[in-house]
């Protein structure tokens, strides 16, 4: 990796952690001849694009592949000792 790579993807990861509309954690940054490659996983086409948009607006990077999978969180909610049906945070219903 040349040192103008290493450069984009320590910026590009800096930038992922400090966005509030995604969660970093699960993602993987890769940059090579100036292209990032973005994988992992994010759990809403708003973080999906925003992780792209994160990537394409730091200096010097020339495109972005983004490869995110979109998995939403799911919640199990328990309450007086029952367990409801499993939502995800879309508040649509996970069948089992």
């Amino acid at each position: 990796m040349s040192l103008m790579d290493e450069l984009i993807r320590r910026t590009v990861i800096d930038q992922l952690r400090r966005d509030d509309r995604l969660d970093a954690s699960r993602l993987t940054v890769e940059v090579k001849e100036r292209t990032v490659t973005l994988k992992g996983e994010v759990s809403t086409g708003s973080s999906k694009k925003a992780a792209h948009e994160d990537a394409e607006g730091i200096v010097g990077v020339t495109g972005v592949k983004n490869q995110l999978h979109i998995k939403p969180r799911i919640r199990i909610i328990k309450t007086h000792g029952k367990t409801l049906p499993r939502k995800n945070i879309l508040g649509t219903q996970q069948s089992d």
